[in-house]
C-alpha cells in the first residue's frame, strides 16, 4: 500500500476527508455532550444521527468523480491498470473475507 501521488490536494480538497472530518467532529461532541449534563437542550442521540450521515455522505463521495482534484484522471487511469486477476485470485479475496466475517461475528 501506498499513498496517491497528489495525496496532500486530496486531503485539502476532496469531499469525502471533509465530511470525514465533520464525522469525527460530530462524534467528538457527541462524547463531550454528557460532560454538560443536560445544560443545553440538545437531543440523546442527534449527534449520533448526524455523524451517521456524515459518514454516509462521505463514502458517496470517495466514490463519485470529483473534478476540482488536480490528477484525477490520471488516478483513474491507475485504477485501470491495476485490477486484479479475474478467477482464482479475486475467490481468494472473498473466501478471507467471509472467513474475517465469521471470526469476527462468531467467536
Amino acid at each position: 500500500m501506498r499513498l496517491i501521488d497528489d495525496w496532500r490536494s486530496v486531503l485539502r480538497k476532496a469531499w469525502s476527508m471533509r465530511l470525514m472530518l465533520l464525522a469525527g467532529l460530530l462524534s467528538g461532541i457527541e462524547a463531550a455532550l454528557p460532560l454538560l449534563d443536560g445544560l443545553l437542550p440538545i437531543p440523546q442521540r442527534l449527534f449520533a444521527v448526524l455523524t451517521l450521515f456524515a459518514v454516509a455522505a462521505a463514502f458517496v463521495a470517495r466514490l463519485i468523480a470529483q473534478n476540482n482534484l488536480k490528477g484525477n484522471e490520471d488516478a483513474n487511469q491507475q485504477d485501470q491498470v491495476k485490477q486484479p486477476r479475474k478467477g482464482r485470485h479475486r475467490r481468494s479475496y472473498f473466501i478471507r473475507f467471509c472467513h474475517w466475517l465469521v471470526g469476527v461475528f462468531l467467536p
